[in-house]
């Protein structure tokens, strides 16, 4: 176990690594296993295909093409799944080690040279087995020369998988790769994974009690036949988020929600990184007002987080300017009756800014307000042109 106390005494040991595609999980105390949400619940895992099959029924229709987009859009909902999240960003994980500063963090890191991608077989194989009933795989896994019941479950598998012809037929495969676990490169079509550069591991489907968490540990990368753990201490974590903050690593970079950012810019406003004058909260809110009113609307009530702007709208211009905005300064607003530049909410986020990519005819210096709010579930954004005279310095 390798002991670091800074971010640059962290980054100097990811450097000693050897040249290969590592993934990192960063977990904010010791857990003896690293292990899927759902094997933290027995009745969940045991019932897991009705699990499924009722949040689906609860959700918004959505463009699923195959069995692990379906998986990852509940995880993105918050549903107990088999997947694990990792990262290929270390310093990603270096924060989640060190969110709390009560205990001790730690980042694992990963290695295989047998990566498999989402749109792959053995991906879309291992989603959509959690659509399938715990029996029927267990009995496939156990009874390899009983053909009534590998039938059965490949007829379920195919029925799963839904794309139209029977492309899993190699049961001798399946098995193989249902008893071990892979490293998944997802596509990044959420804001959250493509904040947090995620990934997956699907680990071996659940026949014994160890099977899963071996599974996984087979996959942690070696020194010297030892897996790779970095330790942070808990002393040490307030300064290494102070610095992966001026790096733009922190609650409202790696979470994309207002609730986690409005943590942040608390921080952020307490001297962590250092205050910003707040006194011209008044003339900012009369500013944005006068705008909205005048029309200088750039785009309004986008969900931004959600999975409608993971769709929402052909005109690439928008999603560049929100990729190559840089925020100059933020605050915090309230408005006594909760509704501001057409959104309701208890609380707005303010960020103003230039953007790489500016709208329209603008310059480059064009100044401009993006307010956030939370409203029953959305995470909304509406975007303001400022008039020339506004300036944050």
């Amino acid at each position: 176990m390798i002991q670091v106390g800074s971010v640059d005494g962290f980054v100097k040991e990811i450097n000693k690594l050897a040249n290969k595609e590592y993934f990192y999980r960063g977990e904010n105390r010791w857990f003896p296993f690293r292990s899927p949400s759902i094997y933290q619940e027995k009745n969940l895992l045991d019932n897991s295909s009705i699990y499924y099959s009722r949040l689906l029924a609860e959700l918004p229709n959505h463009d699923d093409k195959t069995p692990f987009e379906v998986l990852s859009r509940l995880q993105h909902y918050g549903a107990k799944t088999r997947m694990l999240d990792i990262t290929s960003n270390p310093l990603v994980a270096l924060f989640f080690a060190s969110e709390e500063d009560n205990e001790d963090g730690y980042v694992y890191v990963y290695q295989s040279d047998n990566l498999k991608f989402e749109t792959g077989h053995t991906a879309i194989m291992k989603a959509a087995i959690n659509f399938i009933p715990n029996k029927i795989i267990r009995d496939f896994l156990e009874n390899e020369n009983d053909k009534v019941l590998e039938n059965l479950f490949l007829t379920k598998l195919n029925e799963e998988v839904n794309i139209g012809e029977k492309i899993y037929n190699n049961p001798k495969k399946i098995r193989d790769d249902l008893k071990k676990a892979h490293i998944i490169i997802a596509k990044k079509k959420t804001s959250r994974i493509s904040r947090q550069n995620g990934n997956f591991i699907l680990p071996a489907f659940e026949l014994g009690v160890d099977c899963v968490n071996q599974s996984i540990e087979n996959l942690s990368a070696l020194d010297e036949n030892s897996p790779i753990v970095f330790k942070i201490p808990k002393l040490v974590k307030q300064t290494i988020l102070k610095d992966l903050a001026t790096l733009g690593i922190h609650e409202g970079s790696v979470y994309p929600d207002v609730e986690n950012h409005t943590k942040y810019l608390i921080r952020f406003f307490s001297g962590f990184p250092p205050k910003i004058d707040n006194t011209r909260n008044n003339d900012l809110k009369q500013e944005i007002t006068d705008q909205y009113k005048n029309g200088n609307i750039i785009f309004s009530r986008i969900n931004l987080y959600g999975t409608e702007y993971d769709s929402y709208t052909d005109n690439i211009y928008v999603i560049e300017f929100l990729k190559r905005f840089h925020t100059q300064d933020a605050s915090l607003i309230t408005e006594d009756d909760n509704y501001f530049v057409g959104m309701r909410a208890d609380h707005f986020v303010v960020e103003i800014g230039k953007s790489e990519s500016p709208l329209g005819d603008d310059s480059i210096d064009q100044k401009y307000a993006l307010v956030t709010a939370n409203h029953k579930g959305d995470r909304l954004v509406t975007g303001i042109r400022l008039n020339g005279e506004y300036s944050t310095s």
